[in-house]
């Protein structure tokens, strides 16, 4: 039932972008208007600026809670670039199923429809001098998510986290609970990598939910409570391939 009332929900999407195109009023909701599921509750914000405030959250939000609960949880419009490298910890699955990138004040989180990296969210809080502190999280959450998790989750040893392996300079940038979070440089995905919002919106418009429902679900939150628009990561940070 669920699954037929969001294919319905993303009909209307598409059919009112489509209608305001065309200049047509037939009194269909807009699509920011659409009901959500999952809302920001108990005084946790739906646009988080650092990685603690991602944390209260999630934790703010109905369990199990999934990528796309998350997803559907920030504010609109959505702030977004998509990428279909697969050099990171969290790779694209290809072209169709790229790493997106929501955009949230300093902070970015990042999530795949598809594959090995869609049952993760990596959270990078970037700062003005072109470092960013990083965590992540596994998915679907099934209990109250302490404040370290995040930094925990990606170490690799006592004083060196997995980011390492690809973000230089690694430092400890100040203490969480009973964690350290690490700061390193920041990188941005090469421009040819990156994947069109309308891209997207083909993905998610032809997507089979009765096939990938996991996946479809994902990309269709993308767009169901209004057309995200596109952002670019601050052209002075360095590239990945």
């Amino acid at each position: 039932m669920r699954r037929r009332w969001r294919q319905r929900a993303f009909a209307q999407v598409v059919m009112a972008v489509l209608a305001a195109g065309c200049g047509a009023s037939n009194g269909s909701k807009p699509p920011d208007e659409l009901p959500r599921d999952c809302v920001p509750s108990g005084g946790a914000t739906g646009a988080p600026g650092t990685i603690e405030e991602a944390v209260a959250l999630i934790n703010s939000l109905p369990r199990p809670t999934s990528v796309a609960c998350l997803v559907e949880s920030l504010d609109r419009p959505l702030r977004l670039s998509a990428s279909e490298s697969d050099f990171s910890a969290q790779p694209a699955h290809g072209r169709r199923s790229p790493r997106i990138f929501l955009f949230s004040g300093s902070l970015i989180l990042s999530v795949v429809p598809d594959g090995p990296g869609a049952e993760v969210v990596e959270f990078s809080q970037l700062d003005a001098s072109g470092r960013s502190i990083k965590g992540e999280l596994a998915f679907p959450i099934e209990a109250e998510v302490p404040p370290e998790a995040p930094y925990t989750k990606v170490m690799f040893q006592p004083d060196l986290t997995v980011c390492a392996f690809c973000h230089a300079d690694e430092k400890p940038a100040h203490r969480v609970g009973n964690a350290w979070a690490y700061s390193s440089q920041a990188l941005r995905p090469v421009d040819s990598s990156l994947v069109p919002i309308e891209e997207l919106q083909r993905e998610a418009s032809t997507c089979d939910t009765s096939v990938e429902p996991e996946r479809c679900r994902l990309l269709q939150e993308l767009f169901e409570h209004g057309m995200p628009r596109a952002h670019a990561f601050p052209s002075s940070l360095p590239t990945f391939p």
